[in-house]
């Protein structure tokens, strides 16, 4: 007997519309995973790129001997988002001229503008960093819960702790020539508040389209006063 060979059989017009739908339907749910992780990894992006800066300060102030300080300005149009970071190199201790976060200084903190990015004499404007598109300060409950121990006396519950509350809410961490950190705002042109606060503060920043129902995907930035120390913390 001889075995008649099959034709090889082409896919019917059901079978090919069956896999075309579950080739569009595994297109649709990559499309959407890409969509999701390009936002998450502009945010974690951006706090790792701070993280690096407030800590590349604090190390230059204690190289350096002289003050250095972290200007946040949360407000600022920067041409693709909004939100400004200067680093700034202050003048000497000692040397006769008054301190970048002191009103007697011709050019300060308070009449800072984040658009000339000038500096004192003496010191310097080392880098700037702007915050790119959808990725902003806030939201205004910060993260939105207390940290775990021993950071729990931080306040998180704001975009800012340490921004002013008037103007356009600059703040600013400053390190001294030891490495440990206070933080100074400024609701005007001729006002600088600085303090020294026993753990220390925060700023949070966020992602537009990280949303989860009322909730926002945010990663918060910490800095301890007496060491200096920066951490991020990501909630959502």
């Amino acid at each position: 007997m001889t075995l008649r060979k099959r034709k090889p059989r082409g896919l019917t017009l059901i079978e090919l519309m069956v896999t075309l739908l579950i080739a569009f339907i595994l297109g649709a749910l990559a499309y959407d995973a890409l969509q999701q992780s390009r936002p998450r990894a502009s945010l974690n992006e951006t706090a790792a790129e701070l993280m690096s800066a407030i800590h590349s300060a604090r190390q230059s102030a204690l190289a350096n001997g002289v003050t250095f300080g972290v200007l946040l300005f949360p407000q600022y149009a920067n041409g693709q988002g909004t939100g400004r970071f200067v680093v700034l190199e202050d003048e000497p201790v000692g040397n006769g001229n008054p301190s970048f976060f002191s009103t007697a200084a011709p050019l300060n903190f308070a009449n800072y503008d984040p658009t000339a990015l000038g500096a004192t004499p003496n010191g310097a404007v080392i880098t700037t960093f702007d915050l790119p598109r959808n990725v902003l300060v806030g939201p205004a409950i910060g993260m939105g819960s207390l940290l775990p121990f021993p950071y729990n006396s931080i306040a998180t519950n704001v975009d800012c702790s340490f921004c002013g509350a008037g103007g356009d809410r600059r703040g600013a961490i400053v390190f001294d020539d030891r490495g440990r950190a206070s933080f100074c705002s400024s609701p005007g042109s001729t006002t600088i508040t600085c303090t020294s606060v026993t753990a220390g503060q925060s700023f949070t920043l966020y992602e537009t389209d990280l949303l989860v129902g009322a909730t926002y995907t945010t990663q918060t930035l910490i800095i301890t006063a007496p060491q200096g120390i920066v951490r991020t913390f990501e909630n959502g």
